[in-house]
């Protein structure tokens, strides 16, 4: 839907604004200063005027928005003139006369002007009323704009703000959480979600500040980053411990509740006190978190204790029984991720992966836990490979468990390993697909870390086979569709992973497995063979690959329904047909024609009709026709 001419021509202007101080610095626009805040900040307050229609709201809110990036290009270009960061450009404007305090000057006006005061009174007394708080959060969210663009230019501007503003607000945050856990109540809710709203943008605007400009900025209010760390650490703590001890009904709630919740940014402003939530308020603190790890500069003013309760707050509330909203969910991977590939990343080795990977074993919490797990591992190639070689080792000793409930009713005392295992699986599966995390081009590090990658995850297909061979065969044989097909998506998964040569004695001794077929056993063994490499392939024998491949034909085609083994054997027939060596292609072109043979008389042994016939081979055995190019005609 295009735009109204006069919104496009305002935000025209704004962007043209913000061009010209980058490209022309504070000379041409110093003596006009004044005027640029005074326009600049009519577009700020636009959201918060009164009489201003909902409807109306987003498109103010996109307004306000281009203004606060004109804002931080005006101020940072005025700093860059005035030498705060470079020094000859300094040098020379300053010579220039007034232009040298244009910076000051607009950042002193924006700090000074009263829509700071009314951002603080409108956090600390919000209202109860609708409409009251709706207007509260409306002018604190303005007034926060502002002091955002001034921690977006960083530099001098930035760390001014930053000093002015962050004091007032973790007073009013703390004066908000002591009087809720004097009360016992959520009277202080509101006050903590739009404070904690305030801080965030603060926090995430001071991140992204350029270069030289951000890490002034960052070091000069170290001690009130660290503050701010420490308060949502210890806030994040109170709730997990709040949302363990509430009741199931609540937790249902709650869950109802978050699966409403919608995701945009402008969601952090609550517009109703209905919305202040503690969820909420969790939901912002994990943004500080993020928002302080993620960025190197204001990562590196934290102290390695602070990193580690707010891991583990994030951990706890993540991992808790009590029900948490998706949002929130989504916020503490995000706090986790950030730290993973921050520089406390070995935080989360020693301290939370443990926990994350208990929580995965854990019914209650093994989806959201995994679902980090998965993140972090995509964030960091270290931790991925222990992340890999964790959730090997809780495979191994759940899968003994798992395998023999196939033989036990269902609603059975202690059922559910099965269906656990398969997440755990699935996850494994995912993570060992995933590319090792991006590494420095160039570095040397990129080729260490994919021969580990390889390494890791040709251990894992091993531990994998050697478990399931282990099994009794009365559990391997009834073990349910879902675990054998999850087992044999991990082992494709590892063993596609690994290089050519690592391959050939997994796949030597998966071949010598399918002499006494096992159900689960087999299953796996079959799976091991279908990503092998065409140079793993061509060092077997010819004899003992033609006599394999008509083994798993049978297999396929011996099963009465399609069923996990049936297809897996199929594929990996297939796929060692396709990559026979040349030298033998007679042979195979000779295999496929009799197993396709031997389909047909099984199909018409059981009077199939021809429609049905046709899809049932298409469905169970397409891949074996497609093997042979000879058959096509």
């Amino acid at each position: 839907m295009p735009r109204p001419p006069c919104r496009q021509a305002k935000l025209d202007s704004l962007s043209l604004l913000g061009a010209c101080a980058a490209s022309y610095g504070p000379r041409p626009l110093a003596p006009h200063a004044s005027t640029i805040w005074a326009g600049l900040r009519a577009e700020l307050a636009a959201p918060s005027a009164e009489g201003l229609l909902p409807a109306d709201l987003p498109t103010a809110d996109d307004t306000a928005a281009a203004a606060t990036a004109c804002l931080a290009r005006c101020v940072a270009a005025f700093q860059e003139g005035r030498g705060g960061d470079d020094g000859a450009a300094g040098v020379e404007v300053a010579a220039a006369g007034g232009a040298a305090g244009a910076a000051a000057d607009l950042a002193e006006a924006v700090l000074g002007d009263p829509s700071m005061h009314d951002m603080l009174a409108c956090i600390r007394a919000p209202g109860a009323a609708g409409a009251a708080f709706r207007r509260s959060a409306l002018r604190a969210r303005a007034g926060s704009r502002g002091a955002a663009a001034l921690c977006l230019a960083g530099g001098a501007a930035g760390g001014a703000a930053l000093a002015q503003l962050l004091p007032p607000l973790l007073a009013a945050l703390r004066g908000g959480q002591a009087a809720a856990g004097e009360s016992g109540s959520a009277a202080s809710l509101p006050t903590q979600c739009l404070g904690w709203a305030a801080v965030l943008e603060l926090l995430e605007a001071a991140g992204t500040a350029p270069g030289q400009a951000a890490r002034h900025a960052s070091e000069a209010n170290a001690a009130l980053l660290q503050r701010s760390v420490s308060m949502a650490a210890a806030a994040l703590a109170a709730q997990a411990a709040a949302s363990g001890a509430g009741s199931e009904d609540d937790e249902e709630d709650e869950e109802e509740e978050g699966e409403a919740e919608a995701a945009p940014k402008a969601a952090r402003w609550p517009l109703a006190p209905a919305d202040c939530t503690s969820q909420q308020a969790a939901t912002q603190q994990l943004g500080v978190l993020a928002a302080a790890f993620g960025a190197g500069h204001l990562a590196a003013t934290l102290e390695r204790q602070q990193v580690e309760a707010a891991a583990a707050g994030a951990v706890q509330l993540l991992t808790v029984s009590g029900v948490q909203s998706q949002r929130q969910q989504a916020a503490a991977v995000a706090a986790l991720t950030a730290l993973a590939g921050g520089a406390h990343a070995t935080v989360l080795t020693e301290s939370a992966l443990p926990r994350l990977v208990a929580a995965a074993g854990q019914r209650q919490s093994a989806g959201v836990a995994l679902a980090a797990l998965q993140a972090l591992a995509a964030a960091n190639s270290s931790l991925q490979l222990q992340i890999v070689a964790a959730l090997d080792n809780a495979i191994e000793q759940l899968l003994p468990a798992a395998a023999a409930e196939g033989g036990v009713e269902a609603g059975a005392p202690g059922k559910g390993s099965a269906e656990l295992l398969v997440q755990l699986l699935q996850a494994a599966a995912r993570i060992v697909a995933a590319a090792p995390a991006a590494q420095p081009a160039g570095s040397p590090d990129a080729a260490t870390s994919a021969a580990a990658a390889a390494e890791a995850a040709l251990q894992l297909g091993q531990h994998l086979f050697d478990a399931t061979q282990l099994l009794p065969p009365a559990a391997a044989s009834t073990a349910s569709p879902d675990l054998q097909d999850g087992c044999a998506q991990l082992a494709c998964q590892a063993m596609r992973a690994a290089a050519a040569a690592q391959q050939q004695r997994l796949a030597a001794a998966a071949a010598a497995a399918l002499q006494q077929p096992q159900g689960l056993q087999t299953c796996v063994a079959c799976a091991l063979l279908v990503p092998l490499h065409a140079d793993a392939v061509a060092v077997l024998p010819g004899g003992s690959l033609a006599a394999l491949v008509q083994q798993l034909v049978t297999l396929a085609l011996a099963q009465q329904q399609e069923t996990p083994l049936a297809r897996w054997a199929a594929a990996a027939a297939a796929a060692l047909l396709n990559k026979w060596p040349a030298r033998a292609l007679r042979l195979a072109e000779v295999v496929a024609v009799v197993a396709v043979l031997l389909l047909l008389v099984r199909a018409v042994a059981a009077m199939l009709p021809l429609s049905s016939l046709r899809s049932h081979a298409l469905e169970q055995r397409a891949c074996l026709l497609a093997a042979a190019p000879c058959l096509k005609s």
